[in-house]
């Protein structure tokens, strides 16, 4: 494969990882909506300031409210996605060394699926 079908193609593959990326961001805003039609108003969830501690807050009510809810599944699907994609691009454009550098991601996205798939 040529250079520049292989960039080709890399690039192609990226925008699919910006696209899986940015529809994964939009889960946990849906995620804080239902939990917040739950809760009292003084423990709602605000959309400002998260950080780690709000994720695992927001995951943890919204598994107590719904379990078995689908927004956890989408939510690890898309940011899977995302991720693989990520990697396969990079892989493709700068080699294998690239994937070292998303190993990092990776192991944060696992956090992830342990936190959300862990039982209450």
């Amino acid at each position: 494969m040529g250079d520049e079908t292989r960039a080709a193609l890399a690039f192609g593959i990226m925008f699919l990882a910006g696209i899986a990326g940015l529809s994964a961001s939009l889960v946990p805003i849906d995620m804080t909506d239902q939990v917040n039609r739950k809760l009292p108003p003084e423990k709602q969830l605000g959309m400002r300031g998260w950080g780690r501690v709000s994720a695992v807050r927001a995951v943890k009510e919204y598994k107590r409210s719904y379990p078995g809810g689908p927004l956890l599944g989408r939510w690890l699907v898309r940011t899977g996605a995302f991720f693989a994609l990520g990697a396969i691009s990079a892989s493709l454009l700068f080699g294998l060394l690239a994937l070292w550098v998303d190993f990092g991601a990776l192991a944060m996205f696992g956090v992830c699926c342990r936190l959300a798939l862990e039982k209450q």
